[in-house]
């Protein structure tokens, strides 16, 4: 995913700043000439060419012909549109901040490319940080809205609003982004959580919202927003989805993080039906249970609902432990009451002894040699409450015998 990732954030950046220029930069400004009709043809030449290593020769005939020209800062924007067009991110990057540094600082397309391009480069150093982040902080302070305040007649609306959205998601990804290689996981959420207000159905802003949710993630609350967030990012559709390979990969740690923590797969599709409809847990979702959690209510449960079985079940645990001293003080004792379910009685009229378990359709686990006869058998699977003196105890496989029994 993460080479996905890259690529992803490297198209955009370029696309981006093409359909900017064409749309909102006017070419030649009327008050900048040229020197003599050469540069005439050549300057509209390069504005007639679509950024490529064609345009940057182009551009480098441009330059070695006329190295100072009244449309440096159009010669710039272009060399960095074809370096980001051509790969060399790199080099589009230096170009973006010679503009910002020499010519223009608050040029919107510079300060998009050097966001947009921050995690192609592969560097965290403090200055690809520090430079990203100010020309992100910058962009979503004023340059976006400045940028997008007039829209072009010739542009549809809808592709405009597009365009300033995902401009300002990938400002505020970058941050978030800044703020994660400074181990600020905290703030990397806040900015996640700023980009879905922007765009709710950005897979790639979900996924790391939960990743950064994640790295201090400790309640059941938290880890619950941790896997909505995973699950938003797996079910999302559309143009901001993952690809499919990123998503079905998700799907699947998913599956198995869902699976340790609740111990169950029970209400992992319920919560991707859930996440389907938004991008955070919607008001009143309720936290996964933790497998200890569960296990801790079932126990409860268990212990009202069915108190005599429950305390054999406790008491098997204990007995079945070498080192544990419960059977040493049970021996030749009167057991308390226990209620289990039949697997067999002898003889079959008048049984004196049962053969009884704690699970119904388990293995025998007690013996139960009766003081008197009872009157009937009892079927295999119904239910006896009784007592007897504990009087041997094997553990493997376990079988506890009492004699002296009496049945309720």
């Amino acid at each position: 995913m993460m080479l996905t990732k890259k690529m992803m954030y490297a198209v955009l950046a370029f696309s981006l700043i093409i359909f900017l220029t064409t749309a909102a930069t006017p070419l030649l400004q009327a008050q900048k000439q040229a020197k003599d009709q050469q540069e005439y043809e050549l300057i509209t030449k390069a504005f007639g060419t679509q950024p490529s290593a064609a345009l940057i020769e182009l551009l480098d005939q441009w330059k070695e012909k006329y190295p100072e020209t009244a449309f440096d800062l159009e010669r710039l924007q272009l060399y960095m549109q074809s370096y980001g067009a051509t790969g060399q991110t790199q080099m589009a990057v230096d170009t973006a901040r010679l503009i910002v540094d020499t010519k223009a600082p608050k040029n919107f397309l510079a300060h998009n490319t050097i966001v947009s391009s921050a995690r192609a480069l592969g560097k965290t150093d403090s200055s690809t940080l520090n430079t990203a982040k100010s020309s992100a902080v910058l962009m979503l302070d004023s340059l976006i809205n400045t940028q997008f305040a007039n829209k072009p007649a010739q542009v549809p609306q809808e592709q405009w609003d597009t365009v300033k959205n995902t401009v300002t998601v990938t400002a505020h990804q970058a941050l978030a982004w800044i703020a994660t290689q400074n181990k600020d996981h905290s703030k990397a959420a806040g900015h996640l959580n700023d980009a879905l207000d922007v765009d709710e159905n950005n897979g790639l802003a979900s996924y790391e919202l939960a990743q950064a949710v994640q790295n201090g993630a400790k309640t059941a609350e938290e880890l619950t927003y941790v896997m909505f967030s995973y699950a938003r990012a797996v079910v999302v559709d559309g143009p901001g989805a993952l690809n499919d390979q990123a998503r079905t990969g998700l799907k699947k740690y998913l599956t198995e993080f869902y699976a340790k923590f609740a111990g169950t797969q029970e209400g992992l599709e319920d919560l991707f039906a859930a996440a389907k409809e938004s991008a955070r847990p919607p008001e009143g979702f309720a936290a996964i249970k933790s497998a200890a959690t569960r296990e801790y209510e079932a126990q409860v449960a268990f212990k009202k609902n069915d108190p005599l079985r429950y305390e054999f079940v406790q008491l098997k645990k204990l007995l079945s432990q070498p080192t544990d001293p419960t059977w040493g003080k049970l021996r030749g004792k009167l057991t308390p009451k226990f209620r289990l379910f039949v697997v067999s009685a002898t003889p079959a009229r008048a049984p004196n002894k049962l053969m009884l378990t704690s699970t119904r359709g388990g293995n025998a686990e007690v013996t139960v040699n009766l003081t008197n006869r009872m009157r009937s058998a009892p079927t295999r699977g119904s239910r006896v409450t009784f007592q007897g003196v504990a009087t041997t105890l094997t553990r493997s496989p376990f079988m506890l015998v009492l004699n002296d029994s009496k049945t309720e």
